[in-house]
């Protein structure tokens, strides 16, 4: 299930699944107290400003236990959608290149790619013109308000 992020709200887009549901739960319950990986879309580095489908690259942060993000690495993706379609096969392998996320930061993403990051365990948030820095801090204080988890420090 994507959540869009505005005005450090979260709004829940409708959920398209119970098991989708519980994907998205474990992929945030496993944060407490770790770091985790968080993948960005963007065509800068700066701006949360790429459509999941579109993406040819992911930033790729690691989140510390104490909210701070650090920039790992810039990850090329297989391009999946096109033309207002997109083909299976890339839709799967771009998930899978960022299986070792637990949430990517995204302008939008369609249901199928949702689907198919949650099969992962990535959880997906729309956060559209957001710069980076500002999303990933959001993210920190929606987990801590969602499973009241609380970083260490």
């Amino acid at each position: 299930m994507a959540e869009r992020a505005a005005e450090g709200t979260t709004e829940q887009v409708p959920s398209r699944s119970a098991e989708a549901k519980e994907a998205a739960d474990a992929a945030i319950a496993g944060q407490a107290g770790d770091s985790f990986r968080v993948a960005v879309a963007s065509l800068d580095g700066v701006r949360i400003n790429q459509h999941f489908g579109r993406s040819e690259r992911f930033f790729i942060y690691r989140v510390e236990a104490d909210g701070r993000a650090v920039l790992l690495e810039e990850r090329e993706a297989r391009r999946p959608c096109g033309n207002g379609s997109h083909e299976e096969d890339a839709l799967e392998a771009a998930a899978a290149a960022l299986s070792d996320c637990s949430i990517a930061l995204v302008s939008r993403i369609g249901p199928g790619a949702d689907r198919a990051l949650l099969r992962r365990g990535v959880k997906a948030f729309e956060t559209p013109g957001e710069l980076i820095p500002d999303a990933i801090d959001k993210l920190v204080r929606y987990l801590i308000r969602l499973r009241g988890i609380a970083p260490r420090g």
